[in-house]
């Protein structure tokens, strides 16, 4: 379930994902990972409004893990499956 993530970081869009149904840490918290992708006015140009996800919306992301093994990922493309809305973030190239 995506959060809004406000950040200074060039621009780029972050998204905090809680795994609360598919996934826990060892010590049994609910996993929570970010993942980033392109400056909004890249996404804006692809047709990812800043409006288009929503606190809560199920979603399904593929995208590229990070090499430290943190639970951050590069975000290829995203998905949500309740209306088939979907948006490609970094690009599977």
């Amino acid at each position: 379930m995506p959060e809004r993530h406000k950040n200074s970081q060039g621009g780029r869009v972050y998204l905090t994902l809680r795994l609360d149904e598919y996934s826990h840490s060892e010590d049994g918290d609910t996993d929570v990972w970010q993942a980033g992708t392109l400056d909004r006015s890249l996404l804006d140009r692809r047709g990812w409004k800043y409006d288009h996800l929503v606190a809560g919306d199920d979603v399904v992301l593929t995208g590229r893990l990070a090499f430290d093994g943190s639970n951050r990922l590069q975000l290829l493309t995203i998905v949500r499956p309740s209306d088939g809305w979907e948006c490609v973030g970094y690009g599977a190239n």
